[in-house]
């Protein structure tokens, strides 16, 4: 299997060269529930009620298409399956997920090299065989990223490389920017690019998103039928280089995936920052991309996905296949 390559474009959905701020971790548990084969990258995650587990991966090889993926935690081993893949079109990544209604899950899928390629998907898991369609292309996306959703009919979306939040009604299909300010900018230094804003989360009224050019968590307080600000734009924290997808618990507690740190970061409601898990030098959680909550018996868990250290070695020597990863809230 060759060696996976990525295109300048594709890597700005993620930045690298972390440096270390923080305090050795917490002995929180971390707990593998499945590993994919070697070189995979998983992206996101969504959890379903039933517990079951939506991944999205990006392409890194021919060998591993973009897909969607379910993981079923019940059975013992927890096995996976393959809900809808996009072997044999160009789209190359998906990115962002995100439950429009229950068991139906939006999701991004888009060419990561090529500005104009992206689409909203949906994936309808109350039919059998699993229902999967285009719900509308998004022609000025140039790296969507973040995906959550606003209310019952739309979408936010995070443009990585645009740095700003579009809207998108799922019933028209029409889409437009309603968020930007400069806490979402990307930005490019010695010739590198780094995505601007990337994970998204609506715990109404506020949006809260990450930046991972800026290594910092933000949110806005928003009106949830328009989208638009109705407040300022306010940084929670900062000091999180690599900063990409997070869950949000309803207190505002969010746990960050900070890639190339090999760390989930705490940041509670009132700002404080701490590693949760993992550390620098660890392969507990090797480049984490995103995060969601247990949503059942498991409401004590953060879900964590990851490349497995693919872009980013533990200790310059260490990757493994992507995997999904259970961290124990307490």
């Amino acid at each position: 299997m060759r060696t996976p390559t990525f295109s300048l474009a594709s890597l700005a959905i993620f930045s690298n060269f972390f440096v270390s701020t923080r305090s050795t971790p917490l002995a929180h548990s971390v707990r593998k529930v499945f590993q994919f084969p070697f070189p995979t990258w998983v992206e996101n995650v969504a959890v379903r009620s039933n517990g079951d587990l939506l991944v999205t991966f990006l392409s890194v090889t021919p060998l591993t298409p973009p897909e969607l993926v379910l993981v079923d935690r019940s059975a013992n081993p927890a096995t996976s399956r393959s809900i809808y893949s996009f072997n044999g079109t160009n789209i190359d990544g998906l990115l962002g997920i995100a439950e429009l209604e229950n068991d139906v899950f939006t999701f991004i899928a888009g060419v990561t090299s090529t500005p104009g390629s992206y689409g909203i998907w949906k994936a309808d898991l109350r039919a059998d065989p699993v229902a999967v369609s285009k719900i509308a292309d998004v022609p000025s996306g140039q790296l969507l990223n973040g995906l959550a959703k606003l209310n019952d009919h739309t979408l936010l979306i995070a443009d990585s490389m645009a740095g700003n939040v579009v809207k998108l009604d799922t019933r028209t299909g029409k889409s437009k920017v309603v968020l930007e300010d400069a806490s979402m900018k990307p930005k490019t230094t010695n010739g590198s690019f780094k995505s601007g804003v990337n994970g998204l989360k609506v715990q109404d009224p506020f949006v809260y998103y990450t930046n991972s050019a800026l290594a910092s968590l933000h949110r806005v307080r928003v009106d949830c039928t328009t989208g638009k600000a109705t407040g300022p734009f306010e940084t929670l924290a900062t000091g999180m280089p690599d900063a990409d997808d997070f869950a949000l618990q309803k207190d505002g507690t969010a746990f960050v995936a900070v890639g190339s740190g090999n760390v989930i970061e705490k940041v509670t409601a009132g700002g404080a920052q701490s590693v949760f898990a993992g550390g620098l030098n660890s392969s507990a959680i090797p480049g984490p991309t995103a995060a969601a909550l247990g949503r059942g018996a498991d409401r004590d868990v953060v879900y964590v996905v990851t490349n497995g250290g693919i872009r980013n070695k533990v200790n310059g020597t260490f990757a493994e296949g992507g995997s999904v990863l259970a961290v124990g809230l307490r």
